[in-house]
């Protein structure tokens, strides 16, 4: 009984589910004497984490082992088929790709940073920022792809992102990724 609740929990491949992923870029905030010529951040994947169900509650309060386990394979809830590199500088409204997830309730999002790099002058002085380290940002979402809801649209806002006093690449990127989430 309990090997059939859990293949019944892991839900099933439906054809044709799919969400359009796409960003929506407010500007950074700098100080008065930094204009930013460029910026952008690399889009690395996006993936949709799937709500926790009765049968996952269940099976947790039922295993042996108290620790390291796992709901289900993410993997195959997609990412976006390629890196995307986010303008943090040009257009508002970006578009960062499809995923292609099972059918499900989804309440979480999990968004992978890298290489962020900012160009500009500091009164009058040019500087270029960059960092290569990534950045993991997970938050809430509302997404429910059924036979009647088969496609969905995530919008993702990023921003407003300070640029720190003294620029500084890392905090900059941090707080970056700390601006990303859904509306």
């Amino acid at each position: 009984m309990v090997l059939l609740l859990v293949v019944l929990g892991c839900g099933s491949r439906e054809e044709g589910v799919s969400v359009e992923l796409s960003v929506h870029v407010s500007a950074l905030a700098a100080a008065p004497d930094v204009a930013v010529s460029d910026a952008s951040v690399r889009v690395t994947s996006v993936t949709l984490v799937p709500c926790e169900t009765t049968v996952d509650k269940v099976w947790r309060a039922l295993s042996p082992i108290s620790t390291a386990w796992a709901q289900h394979d993410h993997s195959h809830h997609g990412s976006a088929l390629q890196p995307v590199t986010v303008s943090l500088t040009g257009e508002p409204h970006q578009y960062l790709g499809m995923l292609m997830p099972n059918a499900g309730r989804y309440c979480s999002a999990q968004v992978e940073l890298a290489a962020l790099h900012v160009a500009g002058t500091r009164g009058g002085v040019p500087f270029e920022l960059g960092s290569s380290a990534e950045r993991v940002v997970k938050f809430p979402v509302a997404v429910v792809l059924d036979e009647e809801h088969k496609s969905a649209d995530l919008m993702l806002k990023l921003g407003p992102a300070d640029l720190p006093i003294e620029p500084d690449a890392e905090r900059l990127f941090d707080s970056v990724a700390t601006s990303m989430r859904a509306p």
